[in-house]
């Protein structure tokens, strides 16, 4: 592989990895918003809620656990995106699969973290939002493994 398609192979990764931080920075300013808003909402004594509040109330959850999906699915699509990468590489891409799966964990375990939390609120039930968690993290298992893999380590 020449110089030019190993830079271009590089820069494909590093912009895959610029995505995921920017996924990343919406998913938290998302969220601090969101929880903030049903923070303040649920201090209200039940008997004194407006329709629009209770409403707002419901919608809240909602809108969290559809945000935090999205994400986590853009961060997902980003890892196969590199894993893709690394896979089709003529030579060896020097990527260090312990640190990158270490990158990943993270970046996986902050959406899926307020999934849980606001499919806990949806369902009051632990134990589905536990079964929900579980899926990202087989993903990135298995995304792991392959990038392991396609790194001859």
């Amino acid at each position: 592989m020449s110089e030019k398609t190993a830079n271009r192979e590089r820069d494909k990764w590093v912009h895959e990895d610029q995505l995921i931080n920017h996924r990343l920075t919406w998913l938290i300013a998302s969220q601090s918003l969101l929880f903030a808003g049903y923070g303040l909402l649920v201090q209200k004594e039940p008997t004194k809620r407006t329709p629009e509040i209770s409403e707002l109330l419901v919608c809240f959850p909602w809108l969290g656990t559809l945000t935090s999906a999205a994400i986590l699915l853009g961060i997902l699509g980003a890892m196969s995106a590199m894993v893709f990468i690394a896979g089709n590489a003529d030579q060896d891409p020097d990527i260090h699969w312990i640190t990158t799966g270490l990158g990943w964990l993270a970046a996986v375990s902050l959406p899926t973290i307020f999934l849980v939390s606001w499919i806990t609120i949806i369902t009051a039930n632990i134990a589905v939002s536990c079964v929900v968690a579980s899926i990202p993290i087989v993903y990135l298992l298995i995304a792991w493994l392959k990038l392991k893999r396609s790194s001859g380590a």
